[in-house]
Formats: C-alpha cells, structure tokens, sequence
C-alpha cells in the first residue's frame, strides 16, 4: 500500500534536484554575455524598460502545480502498552500557482546582472 510517507520522501527528493542555488549559477553563465544571445535563448521578454541609461528585460513564468490525492490509510501503532489508531481517510489533492521572474540588466549591449524572485526560480542545471 502507498504510505504517505513514501510520498513526502519522494517529493523531498525530487524538490532536492530543482534549486534556487543553481538557478543562481544558470543566470550567472549570462553575465557578459551579449543581450542579443540572451534573447535568441530566452525569447522574447514579457516586459522591457529604461531607466538611467540601463535597460531591463523581464522574464516571467507561471503555473498550476498539483499534487494528488493521497490515501492515508495508516496502521495502528504501538507504544508501550498504548495503541494508537491511524488516520484512516483521504488527504485531498493541492493545487497552487507557481511563479519565477527573473530581471537582466543590460548596459551596452551586455548583461551586467540580474535578479530573480518566486517560488519556481529553480533549475537543475549544475
């Protein structure tokens, strides 16, 4: 039978493979790196603006992200001389809105930084 235990064990790993750590380090092969490679690769951005001689491209992502349902369909435990009952029952599925938006700063043409915030900056790349 599925535990749900098996279930946040598994979520811990793959969560463990997408980090916000390495997203870090994607984003800083691109500074240096001219706008124009930057938009071949990325597409085109969802919002540009100027200010101060600097221009900025915004990236932004989002979306739906679901988890099933789980059956916690638990055993008895013993403790001593006690014996607790498990949760028999159903744990609904969860359904929320993921998003990333990522900011590059353009000065002549390069990209001289960059910063992100969101819940979804998360890649796996090393």
């Amino acid at each position: 039978m599925f535990k749900p235990s098996y279930f946040l064990c598994a979520l811990l790993l793959l969560a463990g493979c997408a980090t916000s750590a390495n997203y870090q380090k994607t984003l800083n092969a691109w500074v240096g790196e001219d706008e124009s490679a930057l938009v071949a690769k990325w597409g085109k951005p969802n919002k540009t603006y100027e200010v101060d001689g600097f221009t900025y491209l915004v990236y932004t992502t989002s979306g739906e992200v679901s988890s099933p349902g789980i059956n916690t369909d638990a055993q008895n435990t013993v403790a001593g001389t006690s014996i607790f009952g498990g949760a028999n029952g159903w744990i609904p599925s969860l359904t929320f809105w993921s998003n990333c938006q990522t900011t590059f700063e353009i000065q002549k043409g390069k990209v001289v930084t960059f910063e992100f915030k969101g819940a979804d900056c998360r890649s796996s790349a090393k």
